[in-house]
């Protein structure tokens, strides 16, 4: 059986992994624009007339899956961008997999979540935003979720769509699906490869129900093992929790029910796991396994349809994208994955020989830099960034960073004069969440708490996703005294936390909730927890 399975990851990470040439817009290859719609900001080879029809089709999923989950309440802002490439062969010189849609860590200073995808979008690259767009709705509309329910939903509203202005839900995943039976199964097609998990691999409820992040993730239980035994754990939990949630959506009514009930308890405040266990506390783990395996067993399509009509218009900006920011793009998203291609450092070399004097591009090969722990020539590269645009915000954010979280060759009495000129730069010129973020935590780390919260508040009105901005906003409420608001944004920072977080970090922020969750209940102080090593934010990464 390893045989005929290693077989299978074989033929699943070697079809198409070659990548087709990608000539980039300075050495004559295809122009390159930005497309921007309110939710929504895409860099993008396809013809404006292409580009315009998926903004269109992402802004009527957003429409729906707003709908579906706030019952004709305002959702929250939140906003993508979509990078996609004209064919899935330019695709392929960033990513390992047979896929025709990846996500990547934030590509631009905003840090917005990143979508990357080929081709005219088809079902699974809006499934692939629907999934992230639901996880960032659910954060919002619930906190946080055990692991087997927030990945399950987001997989299972990741198929939602528009049929004749019906919404239908409960469709089958374009990249997981079971099989009765014992043998894996995966069918190829042009938008990438979709795996057949045998239903003697599920997990039940009783076991999904008790995963940790960790588990869930196959990222730190699998020790030295090949690949394939990773892609293999993922697919049987991914697969195995989203076939649990759709019997809790569509399957029996006594189990819909119940469910429903549940999530209406948790939207009003309630913990799941103590919702849970009201709404299913009188049902046995071998009825519940037992009912989970009739659903899979009985293998039907159990659809659940509502009226849904896109009434509105989006309104949708073009411009063109310089040549240079082109380049910077494809170093952003790691560079090409095949040896004999350019990684990240060379195509921004390139990129300052098309534009020298270009900021973002000279602090982004600073920063490659501060990734191999060469603080000097990082600290060199943002003074060349800072010369080139004084009063960039960007790079003032990640100067700060550098001077506050870096072990560099500086004093203390140094890190305090730099520190202390670049916040008050940084406060006259900050534009977006990461930056009020930087400030807000630098302020608050000083045990300046009142200062800090009007960046922090500021922070999460521009990026109401973001995870780190919540965390900094519980530490200003615990520092103030204000513990179940603290409470409160944890429960959100640890509900934005996705598979690219380290377990380290989640870990870190989980104890910190516990602490402002003990102090708000027994009414006193929190202690301050402090921050894992690898928390500690500098400009390490070319995405940061």
């Amino acid at each position: 059986m390893r045989i005929a399975i290693g077989l299978l990851w074989l033929l699943l990470f070697s079809a198409c992994r070659t990548g087709g040439a990608l000539k980039a817009p300075s050495d004559g290859g295809p122009s390159w624009r930005t497309v921007e719609s309110e939710h929504i900001v895409m860099h993008t080879d396809l013809s404006e007339k292409q580009a315009r029809l998926a903004i269109e089709q992402f802004e009527l999923r957003f429409d729906l899956l707003a709908s579906l989950l706030f019952d004709g309440a305002d959702p929250p802002l939140w906003r993508t961008r979509v990078v996609a490439f004209r064919r899935r062969e330019e695709l392929l010189n960033f990513t390992s997999r047979n896929t025709g849609a990846f996500i990547r860590s934030p590509v631009a200073d905003e840090g917005l979540p990143t979508i990357v995808m080929a081709g005219k979008p088809d079902a699974r690259a809006y499934g692939t935003w629907q999934h992230e767009l639901t996880h960032g709705f659910l954060a919002a509309a619930m906190g946080p979720l055990p692991i087997w329910v927030n990945e399950g939903m987001a997989e299972y509203y990741s198929a939602a769509t528009v049929i004749n202005n019906r919404a239908v839900l409960g469709q089958s995943l374009p990249e997981w699906g079971f099989v009765l039976g014992t043998q894996w199964r995966i069918e190829q097609s042009d938008g990438g490869n979709k795996i057949f998990v045998p239903v003697s691999k599920l997990r039940k409820p009783s076991e999904l129900t008790e995963m940790s992040r960790s588990d869930f993730y196959a990222n730190e239980t699998i020790d030295n093992e090949r690949d394939d035994d990773v892609v293999q754990a993922k697919a049987i939990n991914y697969v195995s929790a989203w076939t649990l949630v759709h019997m809790l959506l569509n399957g029996p009514p006594e189990y819909r029910d119940r469910f429903a009930n549940v999530l209406a308890d948790v939207a009003e405040g309630i913990d799941f796991d103590d919702a849970f266990e009201s709404r299913f506390g009188d049902i046995s783990d071998d009825a519940f396994d037992e009912a989970f395996l009739d659903h899979v067993r009985r293998k039907e399509t159990q659809l659940w349809e509502t009226d849904f009509k896109f009434e509105r218009t989006p309104s949708i900006r073009v411009e063109p994208m310089p040549p240079a920011r082109v380049l910077r793009l494809w170093a952003r998203l790691g560079g090409f994955r095949r040896e004999e291609n350019a990684g990240p450092e060379e195509l921004l070399a390139k990129a300052l020989e098309v534009n020298p004097k270009d900021a973002a591009i000279l602090r982004d090969r600073a920063t490659l830099s501060c990734r191999q722990g060469r603080w000097e020539a990082c600290e060199q590269g943002l003074n060349q960034a800072r010369e080139a645009a004084p009063d960039d915000p960007h790079t003032l954010r990640a100067l700060l960073l550098l001077y506050d979280g870096a072990r560099g060759p500086w004093s203390e009495d140094e890190r305090r004069g730099h520190l202390e000129k670049l916040a008050q730069d940084l406060e006259q010129t900050a534009t977006n969440g990461r930056h009020f973020n930087a400030l807000a935590w630098y302020l608050v780390r000083r045990g300046r708490a009142e200062d800090a919260q009007p960046h922090g508040r500021r922070s999460l009105e521009l990026l109401p996703g973001c995870w780190e901005c919540h965390d900094t906003y519980a530490l200003i409420q615990a520092e103030l005294g204000n513990m179940d608001a603290a409470v409160a944004h944890q429960r959100r920072a640890l509900a934005g936390l996705n598979e690219l977080a380290r377990q380290s970090v989640a870990d870190a922020m989980l104890e910190r909730y516990y602490e402002y969750r003990r102090a708000a209940m027994q009414g006193e102080e929190a202690s301050r927890p402090a921050k894992a090593d690898d928390e500690t934010e500098v400009p390490t990464e070319p995405d940061d």
